[in-house]
């Protein structure tokens, strides 16, 4: 079962049951090194059905950017998230997966196995965008273009996903509010930079459970614990305080203290009260007071 970001997964969606998909093996680009600043953008522009131009993406795939993101090939069906930023930044990454060329039937028993797809190292190389007149750019941290998207209708009719997923999407208020800018920092809190936020970071709360950590990784890539539930996702920083993150699926096992686990995935805003990390999320609230 795949877990959409901002909706939830409707039972029987995918007809196949979706797998984990595998994340991509390339070294990514250091966390610490400045994103481009493009100046104001609007990230609603990239919502909508793009044709992919990318160095090893399937010829004819489209990406659909919703609230969620999915990236249609011809067999090869990849779910996943995807957030954007006012200055530019984007973040996206795909976590599972359906395969179609087995037809519209499944026998069973045996089960049938599915071919593991191709993973998008393009979608992992982005952290940025662009409008360029009717396409979009998806850039990487030096302003290098990675993907070129261009206009596109649905893809093909699909045997195993209901059309609403692959339907062009709506700009509705839900994900207006999904793409509204993040609220200024506190005042009372100072910026913190890309670098400083490396490491690995515990809660700096009572009656957390001693097994919580989040670990911010150079490579944009982060993980991080409640205590008995994993997470793992992506993030940058496109200026001092403003963070941008994603976060994949999650087990759902019950543990104490879990109410007092920070919420890295959920972060738009970091900042240092003395040397105490603060989280804030999209609406202003604090999602996570860590210490190193």
């Amino acid at each position: 079962m795949v877990r959409w970001r901002g909706a939830v997964a409707m039972i029987g969606v995918l007809a196949l049951a979706a797998c984990a998909a595998p994340r991509s093996d390339a070294p990514g680009p250091s966390g610490s090194a400045p994103v481009t600043r493009l100046g104001h953008q609007r990230p609603s522009d990239l919502v909508g059905l793009w044709r992919v131009q990318a160095r090893g993406e399937e010829a004819g795939a489209i990406l659909r950017l919703g609230q969620d993101l999915s990236i249609w090939r011809r067999c090869d069906d990849l779910f996943g998230e995807w957030a954007a930023d006012a200055a530019g930044g984007f973040l996206g990454e795909t976590n599972g997966y359906s395969y179609e060329c087995g037809g519209p039937k499944v026998t069973a028993p045996p089960k049938p196995e599915f071919p593991t797809p191709a993973p998008a190292d393009w979608l992992l190389r982005a952290v940025a965008y662009r409008v360029d007149g009717a396409n979009r750019l998806l850039l990487d941290d030096q302003g290098g273009i990675v993907a070129r998207l261009t206009p596109s209708g649905e893809p093909s009719a699909r045997h195993v996903v209901v059309p609403e997923l692959y339907a062009r999407p709506v700009l509705d208020d839900a994900l207006r509010r999904q793409l509204a800018p993040a609220p200024a920092l506190p005042a009372k809190l100072r910026p913190a930079t890309a670098g400083e936020l490396v490491g690995t970071w515990r809660p700096a709360v009572a009656g957390a459970n001693p097994r919580q950590y989040v670990t911010i990784k150079a490579d944009r890539s982060w993980e991080a614990s409640d205590g008995c539930n994993g997470q793992e996702g992506r993030w940058i920083v496109d200026e001092p305080g403003a963070v941008l993150t994603i976060g994949g699926g999650s087990t759902a096992v019950g543990c104490a203290g879990q109410d007092k686990a920070p919420r890295f995935g959920l972060a738009r805003g970091a900042g240092f009260d003395g040397t105490t990390l603060v989280l804030i999320d999209a609406q202003g609230k604090e999602v996570g007071r860590l210490e190193r």
